[in-house]
């Protein structure tokens, strides 16, 4: 398999599919996001822009969904701030800092810090059904939350189902 699908380190700008650090609740639960940094970047982000190093980064795959940046202002929820204002923050020896490109909605390293390189399984090859779920319905939240989540999937199956994402390769 090593022909049809080589093997290599991950580099920054790969997307990558991982184990969230410290989730020991849900063994289960597999992220999908940018690595933007490794080993020793320092990452930076001010008004919603990414620098690392010191340097600005040019990513044209982000998109930023809402137009509103909060300032680094204690009276403002950390939440809020962490998205738009972060930093500065050295990427640990054997770690990797992932971002999602949907950064207003993305809970990310900025939140839960950095991967450990062993969580991450590699990287995905090929989108084959994206799906626009509802807010945090990621979140364990019992048995019946579950049952009622899955129903909803299936009731909305084709009116939420991204049709124009499926079958493209991951870039």
């Amino acid at each position: 398999g090593s022909k049809l699908f080589p093997s290599r380190d991950v580099r920054r700008g790969d997307i990558i599919v991982f184990k969230k650090p410290g989730d020991d609740v849900n063994p289960g639960n597999v992220l999908v996001k940018r690595a933007v940094a490794g080993p020793g970047d320092v990452v930076l982000i001010r008004d919603k822009k990414l620098c690392l190093n010191g340097q600005p980064v040019d990513e044209p795959y982000v998109q930023h969904t809402d137009s509103d940046i909060y300032p680094d202002d204690p009276s403002i929820p950390d939440m809020a701030r962490r998205r738009d204002q972060f930093g500065p923050f050295t990427v640990p020896p054997g770690s990797w800092f992932g971002m999602g490109d949907n950064r207003d909605n993305s809970l990310d390293s900025r939140y839960w810090g950095a991967i450990p390189r062993e969580n991450i399984f590699g990287r995905p090859s090929i989108l084959y059904w994206s799906y626009e779920a509802e807010p945090n319905s990621h979140v364990w939240r019992g048995p019946l939350a579950k049952i009622r989540q899955l129903a909803d999937v299936a009731i909305h199956f084709f009116s939420r189902t991204r049709w124009n994402r499926m079958f493209r390769l991951v870039r």
